[in-house]
Order: C-alpha cells, then sequence, then structure tokens
C-alpha cells in the first residue's frame, strides 16, 4: 500500500507525478499554460487529508479527495468561451492531520513572457486604475510571487468583509470609550469633606454669598468625575469623520456605476428588441442572404452578451454598496451621538496619541483606516485579489494606448472620449467595445473607433463605414481621418494578435487570421448622400508580441497593405518597440494634408 499523499497532473505538454512530501512549504508545485486545458488528479492513504486548488470554474477554490480528478483549467467550453486561468500564482493548499500546508502553481503565457507582461499591466494601470482587473472573477493569489494590483473592487470586497469586526469594536468603544479622572471643586448643597479651596470660598463669598433663597447653603466640594474630552477622542472623532468621507465617496461612486449598468442595458434591450424584430422581417423573405441574417444573428448574440455581463457585475456590486452603506450609517449616527458632545475642539489638528495603539478597540480602527489608506501596499497579504483580464485583451488595450500616443506624438489634441475628461468615470468600466476617440490637428480630424462593428449601410441619408463586401466586420482599432468639411481623407485598421507569429502568417498556405485582414480591405465608406467608395482602408496594421522568430513573407503581393508590427512594451510608452513603425505608418496617411 502506498503511503505517500501524491497529485498527477496532466495536459498536452506533461503528464507528471508530483509527491508532497517531498516539496517544501511555498514551493511551486507545477507550471501550465494559459491557453490549454490541464487535469489534476489527487491520491492519498489518508482519508481525511485534501487539496484546496484555484480551478477555472470557481471563485472559491475546488476541494479535491482522495481519488478525485478536476480540470484546473479549460481553455474552450462546448460554447466556445474562453474561461481560462489568467497568468499569475495561484495557491494550492494541502491539508493533512488538522493542518493545512501552502504550496503555488503557476499559469504562463504562451506568447508573453512574465516581464512583458508585468510593463503593460503596469503601463495600463498608470494610465487608468483597475483596466487590467476582470472584476467579474476573484481567485486566491500567492502574494508573495505576485507584483498585486489594487482595484476599487478590492477594496469594497476588504471594506465588506470587515463589517462585523467595524461594527463589533465602535459597539464596544461607545460602551467603555477611553477617558481620564479629573479633579474638579464643584458647588453643592452639603460638604462631607472640605478641604482649603471650600474654606477660601466661604471668606470670599461670605455667609449671604453661598446661602440660597431658600435659606440653604451652598459649599464648594473637591469632587473625581470621568471626562471624555482627551486627545484620543478627539482623534477617534476625526478618523469617524475620514471613514464618512470614505464611504460616502464610494457609495455615490457605487450609485453611479449601478445606474450607468442599467441604463446600458436598458439601451441593449431596446436595441435587441429592434434587431429581432428585423430579423423575423427579413428571414421569411427567400431572397435576403444567409450573411444579411448572421450578422443580424451575431449582432443580438453580441448585445445579450452585454447585458448578461452588465448584470453580473450589478449583482457583484449591490451586496458591496448594501454593505458600505450599513457601515456607513453605524458611523453616521456615532459622529452625531451624545458620545461626542464632551469633546471640545474636535477638528483642531492631532497627532495620532500613543493610547490608541495600546488600546485593543482604538488599535484595531488605527489599523483598519491605515489598511485603507495604504491598501496599494497591503491589499495582496489578507484577501483575494481580483484576477487580471485575459493576456490577449491586455495586449489589444495596450496597442490601443500605443496607436493613441502614435496620434498624439504627431500633434493631435485628444479632444473628446474614453477618459479624456474624467478618468474616475472609468474605474470601473475600463476600455469598453464601441468605445470612439477624437483627436483633432489643424484642419484634420481623425476619429479612433474601438472595437466597433461595422454594419451594412443601406439608406442614402446616412454616411460612415460600411462592410457590405467585407465578411468581417469587427476590428479592434479603425482609425478614420477627416478634413474640415468632414470628407474621409484616409483610413487604417488594426487587427492586434496576441499569438505566435506562425498562427498569423504562413508562406506555403493562407491562415485564418490573414484571410481576416484581407477582408478589412474590402471596408467601404458611405459619404452622406451620396454612392459607396470602396478602397478607402489604406492599411492593415498587425501588432503582436516580439518573439524570437519574426515574421518573413516571401513574394507576398499584400506587403504593402498588411503590415506586421512586432511589439514590446517599455514603461515609456514612445519607447516601446514597434512604437516608431505604427507613429511613421500613421504619418505616411496624412503627410499630404498636413
Amino acid at each position: 500500500m502506498d503511503t505517500q499523499a501524491k497529485i498527477y497532473i496532466k495536459n498536452n505538454k506533461i503528464n507528471k507525478e508530483i509527491l508532497l512530501n517531498t516539496l517544501s512549504e511555498g514551493e511551486e508545485v507545477f507550471s501550465i499554460s494559459e491557453y490549454g486545458d490541464a487535469c489534476l488528479t489527487f491520491e492519498t492513504p489518508f482519508s481525511d487529508s485534501y487539496i484546496l486548488v484555484e480551478t477555472f470554474d470557481k471563485e472559491e477554490g475546488t476541494i479535491v479527495r482522495g481519488g478525485e480528478e478536476v480540470f484546473i483549467n479549460r481553455h474552450l467550453i462546448n460554447d466556445g468561451s474562453v474561461t481560462s486561468l489568467v497568468p499569475a500564482k495561484y495557491i494550492l493548499k494541502y491539508y493533512f492531520n488538522g493542518k493545512f500546508y501552502d504550496y503555488n502553481f503557476s499559469v504562463t503565457s504562451d506568447s508573453l513572457e512574465f516581464e512583458h507582461l508585468k510593463v503593460i499591466k503596469d503601463s495600463l494601470e498608470d494610465l487608468l486604475p483597475n483596466i487590467t482587473k476582470n472584476l467579474l472573477s476573484s481567485k486566491r493569489l500567492n502574494s508573495s510571487c505576485e507584483e498585486g494590483y489594487s482595484s476599487e473592487f478590492e477594496l469594497y470586497h476588504y471594506l465588506s468583509e470587515h463589517y462585523n469586526e467595524l461594527v463589533f469594536n465602535l459597539n464596544a468603544i461607545k460602551k467603555n470609550p477611553l477617558n481620564e479622572l479629573i479633579k474638579q471643586h464643584q458647588k453643592c448643597r452639603f460638604s462631607k469633606n472640605p478641604d482649603y479651596k471650600t474654606h477660601r470660598f466661604y471668606q470670599k463669598k461670605g455667609i449671604t454669598g453661598f446661602e440660597t433663597k431658600d435659606g440653604e447653603y451652598i459649599h464648594l466640594e473637591k469632587k473625581i468625575n470621568y471626562t471624555l474630552d482627551i486627545p484620543e477622542n478627539k482623534w477617534l472623532f476625526q478618523a469617524l469623520d475620514k471613514l464618512n468621507n470614505i464611504f460616502s465617496k464610494h457609495i455615490s461612486k457605487l450609485n453611479n456605476e449601478i445606474l450607468y449598468l442599467k441604463k446600458s442595458n436598458e439601451s441593449h434591450n431596446k436595441e435587441i428588441k429592434s434587431k429581432k424584430s428585423e430579423y423575423d422581417r427579413i428571414s421569411k423573405k427567400y431572397q435576403v442572404s444567409k450573411q444579411s441574417l448572421n450578422n443580424l444573428q451575431n449582432k443580438i448574440k453580441y448585445l445579450e452578451s452585454e447585458m448578461n455581463k452588465n448584470s453580473k457585475l450589478i449583482k457583484k456590486l449591490e451586496p458591496y454598496k448594501e454593505k458600505i452603506f450599513l457601515q456607513n450609517q453605524i458611523i453616521t449616527s456615532f459622529l452625531y451621538s451624545e458620545f461626542f458632545n464632551e469633546v471640545s475642539n474636535k477638528r483642531s489638528p492631532i497627532k495620532n496619541p500613543i493610547k490608541i495603539i495600546k488600546n485593543k478597540k482604538y488599535g484595531w480602527l488605527y489599523n483598519f483606516i491605515e489598511s485603507i489608506g495604504q491598501f496599494k501596499e497591503n491589499s495582496s497579504k489578507n484577501f483575494n485579489f481580483f484576477n487580471s483580464k485575459p493576456t490577449w485583451l491586455l495586449f489589444e488595450y495596450f496597442s490601443v494606448i500605443l496607436f493613441i500616443q502614435a496620434l498624439l506624438d504627431l500633434g493631435f489634441k485628444w479632444e473628446s472620449g474614453w477618459i479624456s475628461s474624467n478618468k474616475e468615470d472609468f474605474s470601473l468600466k475600463g476600455l469598453e467595445s464601441e468605445t470612439e476617440i477624437i483627436f483633432t490637428k489643424d484642419n484634420i480630424k481623425a476619429i479612433l473607433f474601438y472595437d466597433k462593428e461595422i454594419e451594412e449601410i443601406k439608406e442614402m441619408d446616412k454616411e460612415g463605414f460600411d462592410s457590405s463586401l467585407s465578411k468581417n466586420r469587427r476590428p479592434d482599432i479603425l482609425i478614420g481621418f477627416f478634413d474640415h468639411e468632414n470628407n474621409l481623407i484616409n483610413s487604417v485598421i488594426s487587427e492586434v494578435k496576441c499569438c505566435r507569429g506562425n498562427n498569423i502568417y504562413q508562406n506555403s498556405y493562407s491562415t485564418k487570421n490573414f484571410e481576416q485582414m484581407k477582408n478589412y480591405l474590402n471596408i467601404c465608406y458611405k459619404p452622406l448622400n451620396q454612392r459607396i467608395k470602396r478602397s478607402v482602408v489604406s492599411k492593415v496594421l498587425v501588432p503582436y508580441p516580439l518573439q524570437k522568430q519574426t515574421i518573413k513573407r516571401n513574394n507576398c503581393p499584400f506587403e504593402e497593405d498588411i503590415k506586421f508590427i512586432p511589439i514590446k512594451a517599455s514603461s515609456q510608452i514612445n519607447e516601446s518597440i514597434g512604437f516608431t513603425i505604427i507613429k511613421d505608418n500613421l504619418e505616411e496617411l496624412i503627410s499630404d494634408y498636413l
């Protein structure tokens, strides 16, 4: 009989047996690919032992008992959706004999090195906090190995997790606050222990000075009382006031975000009904092409997926809002209670008194506020991270930033769209599909469309890009250049590919990716009240991660029309490898009009 606990990890590259008792705690057990299936089996002779491991389909981790098998990672499910774990180090826990032993496993990217990916994340987070986060998914990552990006969502999670502790400590402070003994001489109707101050009072006032109208006498007696008017309680008031402001700000932000998502869903719902009605109307006509019907179906599916994503986000935001609101109510009621009536000069500046650190209840509140104030440093230590978005999407975002920076370096001014006015509005939204960003320079206007579906234009009184001659309708980036009369000067499409070069182009045959790029050259433009103009897309630029072997073409007829651009990110956007090529290609398109 085998007396050792083992795990078996299998995928298309490895088939590995690992003895857990040979590992040091905190050691990496295995590594798997971001895009690929991976299966874990646990074998143990001990009935009470089990493995707790992060898997692609659960947020709280999966318990694997002896003899059980689970998929840690899956790339494609039946519906074709991508659900894989993203590159990071994840915790794997082994429970044995009443104790957990902590290990980790890593998920790596097929197309980007870890350092390259980290630079991309850093650059994106510097531009817009939370943009790299998948706010619908949380996993417990290995904090000793992760760089850690704090997100607003994680702060909500943190506040929500500490709700009960905050309530408990505030109630405990209210029942038994810090105070000090003070000696006072008070007027009273009789004196038990007259002292020298009492006698001085008699001498000063005389016998009539302390005799009342009723003929009773008033005495000045020494008393010992408790007072709350101490530096610790001044600090407490200011700390609670600070928390109140923090919570109020986040409640307002959550309300705005939920309202935005609900309005977005209402808009999507109206469009879905309109598209379904149109589909029902034209599907009965035999002369309607299958492509038109497929385009309508794809649009409906896209809108439904956006609605589903928004609904999930609303479902996740509302419990946070409710708990933060309840916490703030408790803090507000405490702030305006009689407790602070005795405390004078509550808002005057004060250093943190030493006693608050020594007192358990005040000390907890101090540490709680410090954790919020230094959230980026502390966030990785105590609770779940929210997953990063998939590597391909992060690379796509970074490519958008490269094009934006290229336009700015060419002298264009960022007029409107996305984060041009207020970054806070997009702290949870990130970069959304169908985003339009407008730039201007002299008499030229440039409009950058991100992930916009280009539809067929069937009416003469409409204008815009048209996909009548193209099978592919949703390029990652489309930039149109217009003159002062809004006439199209030139345009360029960018299709971002975060994959190996041989998946993009082969000399011996045409890949699906290359066919897609050729199709984008067929995108047309429909001016107002004019016929459609063909061949308006001058170039298709294809950013892809820099690799040891760059894409080489032999006698390709599309060499000038479709350009492959290897990208390696730098902390300075305009110093990234590939940036100059993007900038030069954009400049070439408009050089005759400047």
